[in-house]
């Protein structure tokens, strides 16, 4: 029991330490803009918004993952199945930087592939 509430403690501080950044992932600051969706480039600016918003979450979930995964190590203290534990968490969050990458890359894909221009 007490460990879990050790562990929820780490995590609430991890998340609040990664607050700032998670509030400024967005990056340009245009929040309330709406792509207009009426032409090919329209459809994949909309596109474009919405994996921009999936980009930011699975990275600052892989960072999340990566410092649990790092903490998991540390206080493995030659548990193997902790040992064990914390290497899953390290691929798990190897394959959310790839989804993420993943997201971002297809739409750029797409767009050469059309001929259409994508608002950064």
């Amino acid at each position: 029991m007490m460990l879990t509430h050790k562990r929820l403690l780490v995590l609430l501080i991890i998340v609040s330490a990664c607050s700032p950044t998670l509030a400024l992932a967005r990056g340009n600051g245009d929040i309330g803009s709406i792509s207009t969706i009426d032409t090919p480039d329209g459809v994949l600016n909309a596109i474009s918004d919405i994996t921009d918003w999936v980009f930011s979450g699975f990275l600052a979930i892989a960072v999340i993952m990566v410092l649990i995964a790092a903490f998991n190590f540390l206080v493995a203290g030659g548990d193997t199945e902790k040992f064990t534990t914390a290497k899953k968490s390290l691929l798990y969050s190897a394959i959310a930087i790839a989804i993420a990458v993943l997201a971002k890359s297809i739409v750029y894909i797409s767009a050469a592939l059309v001929g259409a221009k994508i608002n950064p």
